[in-house]
């Protein structure tokens, strides 16, 4: 029995070496995808030994008692926001703050496996390629074929402003989503998904 409106995907960091071998394998590295996001990508900073993602730099950063941070520790802003509003919706709602945790993945797969889902949200808030987004779908038809895949946030925003139309609907077949979510107003999309 479906009894979970939405579940609440938050963030996946697969890490920038994980990434690049990731685009390279799905591009090619003489493709012009390839080169120019390693040539100009904003997702990672140059830190004294490698490269980083913004929530790798977190992650390094040491606490006063010698233990690293952990981004996934932080709980996301973007799955308080929504959960705020599909709770005073009256929507049920469950969550994973993140996606790369093991414990955060076990969970998602009990409830998928259980058939207690009948939508996930996929926020896109910190991604800058679709490879993300790609490794949480598959997880997710892993377990649950039917199962009715939304993806909304920064990520489709602007690709839906910056690729043509005809690319554009290569990029969102290539997700395998249910529906998309194009506007900045997320939440009343999000709801509206959900009472249809």
């Amino acid at each position: 029995m479906r009894n979970i409106d939405c579940f609440l995907i938050g963030h996946y960091e697969i890490g920038v070496s994980r990434h690049k071998q990731l685009l390279r394998l799905l591009y090619g590295k003489n493709s012009k995808n390839y080169t120019e996001t390693a040539k100009y990508n904003l997702s990672h900073v140059r830190c004294e030994d490698g490269y980083y993602s913004p929530s790798e730099i977190f992650n390094l950063v040491t606490r006063n008692d010698g233990t690293k941070n952990d981004i996934a520790d932080t709980f996301s802003l973007t799955i308080a926001y929504l959960g705020s509003y599909l709770y005073s919706h009256d929507f049920s709602f469950n969550y994973i703050n993140t996606f790369h945790k093991e414990s955060d993945q076990a969970k998602l797969a009990y409830h998928l496996q259980k058939g207690s889902i009948s939508t996930i949200a996929i926020t896109t808030t910190y991604y800058l390629t679709v490879l993300p987004i790609l490794d949480i779908v598959r997880f997710i038809r892993q377990y649950d074929k039917d199962v009715k895949i939304i993806v909304g946030g920064p990520f489709i925003n602007n690709q839906a402003k910056f690729l043509p139309e005809e690319e554009l609907h290569k990029v969102l077949e290539k997700i395998g989503g249910d529906y998309y979510v194009n506007t900045n107003e997320g939440e009343f999309a999000l709801g509206k998904l959900l009472d249809a």
